[in-house]
């Protein structure tokens, strides 16, 4: 077993190989803009409560069917919601 130092009693873990200060992230590094990708439509619905949530997609798989990509629910406040919809480009109907 390597041997480890001890800091206050604590055994410390060794440092990993890809880093030389053996610490931690202390900041952040995602864009500065994050947005769908190219070719997308986004639909939004909201404020819908919290018991509408099942009903308000269902009504949004039906309505966009196979061109959904992604589903997005944030919460607002009073225990409201917006359900965004990502869909691929309007070509037709999906179902034709």
């Amino acid at each position: 077993m390597p041997d480890r130092t001890r800091i206050g009693g604590s055994p410390q873990p060794d440092s990993c190989a890809n880093t030389e200060s053996g610490e931690t992230a202390t900041s952040s590094s995602a864009p500065d803009k994050i947005s769908a990708p190219e070719g997308t439509v986004t639909h939004r619905s909201g404020p819908v409560p919290l018991y509408l949530i099942a009903q308000a997609i269902s009504t949004g798989v039906h309505e966009h069917g196979d061109r959904i990509l992604a589903v997005h629910i944030r919460r607002t406040r009073n225990h409201q919601y917006l359900i965004t919809l990502f869909t691929g480009k309007e070509e037709g109907d999906a179902h034709a």
